[in-house]
């Protein structure tokens, strides 16, 4: 058994490597985030609206049925179908994710991962993401993304019914494997 003062040495390490460059203000690097980085570890549900004017009704109805879907999942799951939600804008994107799948443990707190956090979201990869769906200006479209890092099923100028997209992952093979391994009550 660790002593008590070992214990806490190492806490004070842990949390001086954490807080020292807070604390002298240092600029913590940006890790640009990226597709590869949900690969295994997150479905992702792509909602990609193009169109300039964010301020589009549409744009907003689009985009919040979308994220219906994700809480949906949330709430009935508590994250087990490990479903993130990409919002890819004309100029922008950000990620709604089950915060215990994805970030990396030390940021594991965070629900909703914005430009503003440590993650930087890179021109280049909203780019990267619009070209592979094939989104393009004017296009509202949704994008189901396997754990495999696969385009699964593609939706465009509708968002479908969550209990259609739910069976769609539920029937995936990586899904039912994690279905057969889930404890039962």
């Amino acid at each position: 058994m660790l002593k008590l003062d070992v214990i806490y040495r190492i806490i004070g390490v842990s949390l001086s490597s954490i807080l020292l460059p807070w604390l002298l203000g240092a600029q913590v690097s940006a890790q640009p985030v990226t597709l590869g980085d949900f690969q295994w570890q997150n479905r992702l549900l792509i909602a990609c609206d193009l169109d300039p004017e964010a301020s589009h009704p549409s744009r907003k109805r689009f985009a919040t049925a979308a994220a219906r879907i994700a809480l949906q999942d949330f709430a009935e799951t508590d994250g087990a179908r490990k479903l993130a939600l990409i919002n890819l804008g004309a100029n922008s994107w950000n990620v709604l994710v089950d915060g215990r799948a994805f970030p990396p443990a030390e940021l594991a707190s965070l629900d909703y991962i914005c430009p503003d956090c440590e993650y930087e979201y890179s021109e280049a990869e909203r780019v990267t993401i619009a070209d592979r769906l094939a989104c393009r200006a004017g296009d509202q479209m949704l994008a189901l993304i396997g754990l495999d890092g696969q385009i699964k099923q593609t939706w465009r100028d509708a968002v479908p019914p969550a209990d259609d997209v739910f069976a769609l992952i539920d029937a995936m093979p990586m899904r039912q494997l994690e279905l057969q391994q889930a404890p039962r009550d």
